[in-house]
């Protein structure tokens, strides 16, 4: 067995054991066999790489394998001193005598730990133990990443807090729009290290793409955050089905009474006919059980609903005549030669009255209502 020895304090007390280091890095588990269903392919937009590899990681799962653990090992010499001091792991663990495994000549305690990257955890090391020359300050968002679910496991943020301001703000990489493997280790950055604003964004955009709960790929991005975007978004996919039914049942049972603003009967017959042929083109003509709601993801339900095809008024005779109330008379005294094309009944208007209002108000999550919940 290889082992690379560290001297991170001359001095030190304590012995860090690291096993298979550098194993595979936010890879998903058996728990995510396969990617979300997609009910809605046609509005989907094509798959982005960084997504392709979720899958490809995932279809890889499927076949038994049997992955050989690195048996080289990297050895830390450290201080418990500084350890106890930055990281409140270490600080309970010595306070419940600590020994992992019994001591070796030369060292007061061994503490051993396992698939680390090798570089990242040398870094998190330095940082505690003021090695400040040896501290990179540049970094891209794969080993930032890394950096972050040490922080998390050993809960220091506040010992490498001024440093991951400096990554964060000398990243290269642009903030992901796409959802995908980029995306998700880019959210779990911004909930480490606190990024209010860049943790929004990035729920909201996780919130219109996602076509059921996220992927967590074994990074410490809470389940109450997870729940919480796929309870927002299986509500908004529910209530726009829902509402469409509604609009649906409104049509059917207009008889036309010519009250102010009503559509006529052969009005609201063809637009009836139009939004049923549209719901059932989408696939939601039934509506769908709420536990059944993964694979449609508010992006797509959108396009697709947005997309039903509207009835062509110009095409029939005397079209003005079908809608009969008092505006489009006023219209048609006006405008004679036009009214075929400014026909007022549109299934247009009446889904972008559904829709228009739900899409403003989605919002991502705030971060400090999930920070506070873990400190309560």
């Amino acid at each position: 067995m290889k082992r690379s020895v560290r001297e991170v304090d001359p001095d030190g007390d304590t012995l860090l054991i690291l096993r298979n280091p550098d194993a595979p890095f936010a890879v998903i588990g058996l728990d995510y066999a396969t990617l979300w269903p997609d009910l809605l392919p046609t509005h989907t937009p094509p798959m982005k790489k960084t997504e392709r590899q979720l899958g490809g990681i995932e279809r890889s799962l499927r076949k038994p394998q049997i992955q050989q653990q690195n048996k080289e090992e990297l050895r830390l010499r450290l201080s418990s001193t500084h350890l106890t001091f930055a990281s409140a792991y270490f600080k309970a663990m010595m306070s419940n005598d600590w020994r992992e495994t019994r001591p070796e000549e030369g060292y007061s305690f061994v503490v051993t730990a396992e698939e680390w990257d090798q570089k990242a955890l040398l870094i998190l090391m330095n940082i505690i133990h003021g090695q400040t020359t040896k501290i990179p300050r540049i970094m891209g968002i794969e080993m930032l990443a890394k950096m972050a679910v040490l922080v998390d496991y050993y809960k220091c943020h506040e010992a490498v807090e001024f440093y991951a301001k400096t990554w964060i703000n000398n990243l290269i990489e642009p903030l992901p729009t796409c959802y995908g493997r980029t995306f998700v280790l880019r959210l779990c950055i911004s909930w480490v290290f606190s990024e209010s604003e860049v943790f929004r964004e990035l729920t909201r955009a996780a919130l219109y793409q996602s076509r059921g709960p996220i992927h967590s790929l074994g990074l410490p991005i809470p389940g109450d955050v997870i729940d919480a975007l796929e309870m927002k978004r299986q509500n908004f996919v529910s209530e726009v089905i829902s509402e469409l039914h509604d609009l649906k049942s409104r049509l059917y049972k207009d008889k036309g009474h010519k009250d102010k603003g009503a559509c006529s009967f052969e009005c609201s017959s063809i637009l009836l006919g139009a939004l049923i042929k549209g719901m059932n083109t989408i696939c939601i003509l039934d509506p769908p059980l709420f536990e059944s709601l993964e694979g449609y993801s508010i992006m797509a339900l959108e396009k697709a609903v947005l997309s039903i095809q509207e009835p062509n008024y110009s095409s029939m005779p005397d079209s003005y005549s079908l809608c009969t109330g008092e505006t489009h008379t006023r219209m048609y005294a006006k405008y004679a030669k036009y009214a075929k094309k400014l026909h007022r009944c549109t299934l247009s208007e009446k889904i972008r009255g559904i829709i228009d209002p739900k899409n403003e108000a989605i919002v991502g999550l705030e971060l400090n209502a999930f920070t506070n919940q873990s400190q309560a």
